[in-house]
């Protein structure tokens, strides 16, 4: 199954992996790093 992963209307991708519907579903998180790799956003995150 491929779906569709929106946020907002900043960006739609289609992924095959398990989302949560909000960020509350998941607490507290941080972004620890971001970069650039190949012309797109890596985005490296930690759960509580």
């Amino acid at each position: 199954v491929v779906r569709v992963v929106s946020v907002g209307d900043y960006d739609h991708c289609l992924c095959a992996g398990d989302h949560v519907r909000h960020t509350a579903e998941i607490g507290a998180f941080r972004i620890s790093s971001t970069r650039y790799k190949d012309g797109r956003l890596r985005l490296v995150f930690r759960l509580s």
